[in-house]
């Protein structure tokens, strides 16, 4: 299926951002294109979270900010960011960022006797 495709080239923002949300598309997909982190059907779910993210920086921009919907806002931005492993917590589960490296039975016991060295 094609919309199932990793995408390899970052398709330009949706109409439906304005200038902050355009701004955040293009920085999210140069990371997420080159990791090979998306497919087609992720795109409209991108699309959302930097709708979400411009309006979070509309509010705090604003001189009255609506802290309860900024609140509501952040906690579904957060959720969104969590799928794509941009979170500590994400990226443990999707095991992505630094490999632990196993250590075989035979370094254990090496590191155990070490400390038994006369």
């Amino acid at each position: 299926m094609k919309n199932i495709e990793v995408v390899k080239v970052a398709p330009p923002a949706p109409k439906s951002l304005g200038t902050i949300g355009a701004e955040h598309w293009r920085k999210t997909l140069k990371i997420l294109v080159p990791a090979e982190r998306i497919t087609r059907l992720d795109l409209p779910i991108i699309e959302i979270l930097c709708q979400t993210w411009e309006r979070i920086q509309i509010i705090l921009g604003s001189d009255a900010p609506d802290w309860t919907q900024y609140r509501a806002l952040s906690d579904m931005y957060l959720k969104f960011i969590d799928r794509y492993g941009a979170t500590p917590r994400a990226r443990k589960i999707l095991n992505v960022g630094t490999q632990k490296t196993e250590k075989k039975e035979s370094d254990i016991d090496a590191d155990i006797m070490e400390g038994f060295k006369l």
